[in-house]
């Protein structure tokens, strides 16, 4: 027994399961003391023993742990906690998306891997031969001094790096095709012609004109002379409300002057803008201004591949889809090589960007982007003409209103999406207001007699003659005597002399009184519509199969009222259901009036009324937004140009703006209404004096024109907006690869364009 004290006793250890690596606790301190002070060292004998007594403890216990069963094994145990299966949590965030389960997405992300690649490449080689031509530099400096022209070299290599010289910006329009680099200031502008040599069908005189006893002319179309007489009178009103005078017999005046009025016989060295015509033609066909050159144009026959955005498949001239196909292949071709692209390999290291309307058809735009593909482009990128015209104004909302040669387009735009149902495409442009200008001077007894629009040369001498005297300015609206020249090809040149009056602005307004535009059926030949194609055209079914010709009975697409033409109660009921319309709109929901678009439609409703239609659509009860497109009204294209046309147009939206549309409280009328609605089914006339007496309680919602630089030609603004877009980053998610398209074909389109396709 141990004789030591007890509280020096060391206690006795149990066997508990150590590890065979001494711990720092089992080793006593050394310097560890006694009560009283003494150093007590344990022997390294002692403490082994103790270790050896431990493990054999560990090991005894283990055995016995193993006969009893009770050992714990994570692993071979594998028992379930409960008998209820596990269901694995949902990952919410991702379980909806359809973000790479689709083989689509899968290879644009496979095309976006190999372009980076192929621009690192790109990248790297040309360093590696920037630094070899450095180098090639230095020895020559050392050996044979230097050379002066290597700067204009380095020049050349700064521009051909120039940034969007490689994207190719195309905008078709129905008079003019505008091409041209994304880096260029301004395109290249093409008339949208193609002459072939073979004989032209014969075509009847246009307008058509009776002569009485005296010789004196007049129009068959009873309507035009009908709408005419009303759209003057309202003229007279507005020169009355402006205090402008009238002389009563300023018509009469410029009937008898024009009546006696003979042609002055230009001598051939005198003529300084004579045209220079072709002596003889090399090739079977003739592109762009060049047709006019043409001396025996009658022997040519002339066709236009594009109308109103979209093929001009109707066109009796083409007999199937590839005969229009090859126009617009001639075109582009010939346009190309100004920019010294001349075979295929060299156009496929371009890229396009293809402008299309707002109300596009489908059919056009697949063609177009395949037909790109096989003309040779590398990559083909879509963007829409509203947003095009909001890029190049430099805006972010504004409502667009495209004049053009035969359609007008309106929609409004808000950071960069064009509301579905506020898109508006109107039957009539620029070229509508020409064939007018003609009728109404030939009733003034115009000099040049024998003018027939549907020769070539006398419509575009028409369409000279509206760009240099209509006007909207009421303080140039007087009897006035004009100038213009006829040239033909082998004979002297011929200069008129004509006095016109108010001609000049009542025949532009019928972009106010489209009524102006139609004409009767005794005035239209058989399968013809007058007033939209320059020169007139006979029209057939649509080659793509996607259009069929409608009756050109020349009435509105809808038989509903305007919005600007409806009571309180019809109006205010409108408005709550487009509101609602809206809601489920911005749910998800696809408006099918964008997308079906394949019919040809004839829309007559005023310019004036349509942007008051479009924007009150747009806005659905959102008044700052309203306000907003109010004071951000557009105008581009190249019907556009009339001098005046910004004012005459705001008063024409304030005098067709019913007081509730122009009130300032209009969002919390419609929101009051909303709430009337749902308890009652109609309005009562105790609700519209409430809601009259909102309206004369608050103000009036302004309206702006965005005034464009008069350096900026807005028949350039959308072309201008495109270019720009092309140089942005995003437009590299839009790029459609050609094995993308041969792939998935129009289905691309929807996985690459900003719009709902």
């Amino acid at each position: 027994m141990d004789k030591r004290p007890f509280d020096q006793l060391e206690p006795e250890s149990t066997p508990t399961p150590v590890s065979e690596t001494p711990s720092k606790r089992a080793t006593p301190d050394p310097a560890a003391t006694t009560v009283n002070g003494g150093s007590s060292k344990v022997p390294a004998h002692v403490l082994q023993k103790r270790r050896e007594g431990r493990l054999r403890a560990m090991e005894k216990l283990q055995n016995r742990l193993d006969e009893l069963g009770i050992k714990r094994v994570d692993q071979e145990n594998a028992l379930k906690f409960s008998s209820i299966p596990l269901v694995q949590a949902i990952n919410q965030k991702n379980y909806y998306t359809d973000y790479l389960k689709k083989d689509d997405q899968i290879m644009m992300i496979r095309e976006m891997r190999q372009r980076l690649l192929e621009a690192r490449l790109a990248k790297k080689q040309a360093e590696l031969e920037r630094k070899q031509e450095s180098q090639n530099m230095i020895n020559k400096i050392s050996t044979h001094g230097f050379d002066f022209d290597d700067n204009e070299d380095e020049d050349e290599d700064d521009d051909n790096g120039k940034m969007g010289s490689k994207i190719i910006v195309l905008h078709p329009g129905s008079a003019n095709i505008r091409i041209g680099l994304s880096s260029d200031v301004d395109p290249l502008v093409i008339p949208n012609m193609v002459a072939h040599r073979r004989p032209a069908p014969k075509t009847s005189v246009d307008p058509l004109r009776r002569e009485d006893e005296n010789g004196d002319m007049s129009i068959v179309d009873e309507q035009f002379v009908n709408a005419k007489r009303t759209v003057t009178s309202n003229f007279k009103e507005r020169m009355k409300f402006y205090k402008r005078r009238i002389l009563p017999n300023s018509n009469e005046q410029c009937y008898n002057y024009n009546k006696r009025v003979q042609p002055e016989t230009i001598p051939e060295l005198d003529d300084v803008h004579k045209l220079d015509y072709f002596d003889k033609v090399r090739e079977n066909y003739v592109t762009g201004a060049d047709v006019l050159k043409i001396k025996d144009l009658e022997n040519w026959q002339v066709r236009s591949p594009f109308l109103n955005g979209r093929f001009n498949d109707k066109d009796i001239a083409y007999k199937s889809e590839q005969d229009l196909l090859g126009d617009i292949k001639l075109i582009l071709n010939d346009a190309l090589k100004r920019f010294n692209i001349f075979n295929r390999k060299t156009l496929n290291t371009y890229n396009c960007v293809l402008v299309i309307p707002n109300l596009y058809d489908k059919v056009y735009c697949e063609k177009m982007v395949g037909f790109l593909f096989n003309l040779g482009f590398g990559q083909v990128a879509v963007f829409q003409e509203g947003l095009a015209a909001t890029f190049g104004s430099g805006v972010s909302s504004a409502c667009v209103v495209d004049i053009g040669a035969t359609s007008t387009k309106v929609c409004c735009i808000e950071e960069g999406y064009i509301f579905p149902d506020s898109v508006v495409e109107l039957s009539y442009g620029s070229n509508d207001i020409t064939r007018a200008l003609i009728k109404s001077l030939i009733g003034q007894q115009f000099p040049y007699r024998k003018i027939n629009l549907n020769e070539l040369r006398d419509w575009t001498l028409a369409t000279q003659l509206k760009e240099n005297i209509v006007t909207f300015n009421d303080a140039n609206v007087a009897v006035q005597i004009f100038k213009f020249v006829n040239r033909r090809p082998g004979q002297l040149s011929e200069k008129y002399e004509f006095k016109s009056f108010d001609d000049v602005m009542v025949t532009p307004m019928g972009l106010f009184y489209p009524e102006l535009f139609l004409e009767d059926g005794d005035a239209r030949e058989e399968s013809t519509i007058l007033g939209k194609w320059s020169p007139n055209k006979k029209l057939t079914r649509g080659l793509m199969g996607s259009r069929v010709a409608k009756s050109a009975t020349h009435k509105n697409e809808t038989e509903r009222k305007l919005i600007s033409e409806m009571d309180t109660k019809d109006l205010m009921d409108q408005l709550v259901s487009s509101a609602g319309e809206e809601t489920e709109a911005a749910d998800g929901e696809t408006d099918e009036k964008v997308t079906q678009t394949n019919d040809f439609r004839v829309n007559m409703t005023p310019l004036d009324k349509a942007i008051i239609e479009s924007i009150t659509y747009a806005a659905s009860g959102d008044q700052q937004r309203l306000e907003k497109l109010y004071q951000n009204i557009l105008i581009v294209g190249g019907g556009s140009k009339i001098e005046g046309l910004d004012t005459i147009l705001v008063d024409r939206l304030h005098l067709n703006r019913v007081p509730l549309l122009a009130s300032n409280k209009l969002a919390e009328i419609t929101k009051q209404v909303q709430q009337w609605k749902e308890k009652e089914k109609e309005l009562s006339e105790q609700h519209v004096q409430e809601i009259n007496n909102t309206v004369a309680s608050g103000g009036v919602t302004t309206i702006e024109i965005i005034a464009n630089d008069e350096n900026l030609d807005p028949s350039m603004l959308v072309w201008k907006g495109a270019s720009v877009f092309a140089r942005l980053k995003i437009v590299e998610e839009m790029w459609i690869g050609e094995k993308y398209w041969d792939i998935f074909g129009g289905r691309a389109l929807s996985y690459t364009t900003l719009f709902n396709y």
